[in-house]
């Protein structure tokens, strides 16, 4: 792209245009291009191995984004009918931001998507060329089977039943999160019992590539980095406008998830940036006595929205949602919600009105 017009491009950009264009775009810089390379790897070896156990999963993705993990999966299910496409039953993607929610969306269903200067395929009609069928067809096979929810991404609660759920959290987004504790505690409770979750940090001892690299968006007006400042104490990165990222030496990453998981884990590099755990969730006699036992033949596989204020089921909150606009959970305090529907998607907004 010219320099002209890229400037052209900064005038008039959101700052959902400019992340995108820094962060999830051919115009991104290598070395988060070649991190979220490996972490894919990672994930699609791990549902790989459910799928060749033909066990029925969920992939739960909490701060999904503008998508890039689940178009990949996707077009993994597309192109694989017997077995991705028979064994993955949803897709879930978790945000605390609705324009990614949205963007998410755009980039799996329109033909082509021009953002800035570089054009973005829509999952669906790039599948339906390489497969040789309608794009009516591809749409009819997985929509059913996909979801999003804007949410307080501290607090993500969903309940499965009869399924393998699989969680990811990815490319540093736990460090994002304030109250980890409360997340972890609950990504604990939606695998259990059988499910595991992929937990991807940034390495504090790399420190120095977060310097440059916030830098380096900061100067390209990227509005949330500019100020950024790294506290070697704490481990954090802040800046003026908000902008929160913890970085975790490998001791104490492993040290975090051990109060919340099952202790026989492996940390693993990612590359030197950042580590990576597959963790299973711990058993408690809470979790024990909520295990449904279920025969073969009577297997209902739902996903079950929960209230992240009082964790109580939420009426009418079993995904896909048809019923209604207007959600309320059954807790005593009967926090209500709101259904918003964007290009057939029906989207809950997990935030009390």
């Amino acid at each position: 792209m010219s320099r002209r017009r890229e400037r052209a491009f900064w005038r008039g950009a959101s700052q959902e245009d400019r992340y995108e264009y820094l962060v999830d775009s051919p115009y991104a810089l290598d070395e988060i291009r070649q991190f979220h390379e490996r972490e894919e790897r990672v994930l699609i070896e791990l549902l790989q191995y459910h799928v060749e156990q033909k066990k029925d999963i969920a992939f739960i993705e909490v701060g999904s984004g503008p998508g890039r993990i689940i178009r990949r999966i996707v077009q993994l299910i597309l192109e694989n009918p017997s077995t991705w496409g028979e064994h993955l039953k949803f897709i879930v993607g978790v945000d605390f931001e609705f324009e990614m929610i949205r963007r998410a969306i755009e980039s799996l269903i329109q033909r082509e998507r021009k953002i800035r200067n570089w054009t973005m395929r829509g999952t669906a009609h790039e599948v339906s060329e390489h497969i040789k069928t309608s794009v009516k067809e591809v749409k009819k096979n997985v929509w059913k089977r996909i979801f999003f929810i804007d949410a307080n991404v501290e607090k993500p609660y969903l309940r499965t039943e009869g399924i393998t759920p699989i969680i990811g959290i990815m490319f540093g987004t736990l460090g994002n999160i304030r109250r980890m504790d409360q997340v972890l505690s609950r990504v604990g409770d939606l695998c259990w019992p059988n499910g595991e979750a992929l937990i991807v940090v940034f390495n504090r001892e790399d420190y120095h590539t977060g310097v440059e690299r916030y830098n380096q968006l900061a100067r390209r007006e990227f509005e949330p980095l500019r100020g950024t400042v790294w506290d070697d104490v704490k481990g954090e990165f802040t800046s003026p406008q908000g902008f929160y990222s913890r970085w975790f030496f490998y001791d104490e990453f492993k040290e975090l998830l051990q109060a919340y998981f099952q202790k026989d884990f492996e940390t693993t590099p990612l590359g030197k940036s950042g580590f990576f755990s597959i963790v299973k969730p711990k058993p408690t006699p809470r979790r024990v006595l909520a295990n449904v036992v279920r025969g073969k033949k009577n297997e209902h596989y739902f996903l079950q929205l929960r209230c992240p204020n009082c964790a109580n089921r939420i009426e009418d909150g079993t995904l896909p949602l048809h019923k209604s606009s207007e959600l309320e959970c059954v807790g005593r305090q009967k926090h209500r919600f709101s259904v918003k529907e964007y290009m057939g998607f029906r989207i809950p907004l997990l935030e009390v009105e």
